[in-house]
């Protein structure tokens, strides 16, 4: 196939790629902390003018083939997933699944569960079986720490937290003044000789 070709090759160019750098980052700190690219343009830079020992510019001779330029290693499109009905007219044969990082851990199950049903690969999920089966072990362990009260729910949170009496406020108040009486005491001290 023509698309293992391109990605063999993208992934040799992409082993050849130097990591290119701003214009600098050996001199100043602020520089070499940040990885990312900005084109010289100093009218005396050496890398600007491409002089021998310098760090190489980006140039369209780097980049990945466009055929297969956004595709994952197996030569498949990416297309991020958030509910389970975008599985239903999901293309296999071009695009891979990939949940997206915000959807929370009852929609990612929906999921997972409908691409097994419908024979569908997830890119980020290696074993989707075994990560089933992990969920489920770990939400059995927290209904059962809540059955326990070990995690205590918002609403008893709340109760807990309630406000403190007017005897510890007032008492707060007078060992503020306490110290500034002391400090005015200490202010006269010093002044007289």
């Amino acid at each position: 196939m023509v698309n293992d070709k391109l990605i063999r090759l993208r992934s040799w160019i992409k082993k050849k790629k130097p990591d290119f750098k701003q214009d600098g980052y050996r001199e100043k700190k602020r520089v070499r902390n940040n990885d990312r690219w900005r084109r010289p343009v100093g009218s005396q830079s050496k890398m600007r003018l491409g002089k021998k020992g310098q760090p190489l510019k980006r140039k369209s001779g780097f980049s990945s083939p466009r055929k297969v330029r956004g595709t994952l290693k197996n030569g498949l499109k990416p297309l991020l997933i958030y509910n389970s009905s975008q599985l239903e007219d999901f293309d296999n044969e071009h695009c891979s699944a990939v949940i997206a990082s915000s959807v929370g851990m009852k929609k990612r199950v929906e999921i997972v569960k409908k691409a097994i049903k419908n024979k569908i690969d997830i890119h980020n999920i290696k074993n989707a079986e075994a990560y089933l089966k992990k969920v489920e072990e770990e939400l059995k362990k927290r209904k059962e720490l809540h059955k326990k009260k070990v995690i205590p729910k918002k609403s008893e949170k709340k109760a807990e937290e309630k406000p403190k009496p007017k005897k510890d406020i007032e008492e707060k108040v007078d060992e503020v003044e306490k110290k500034k009486e002391e400090k005015k005491e200490w202010d006269k001290m010093l002044t007289q000789k």
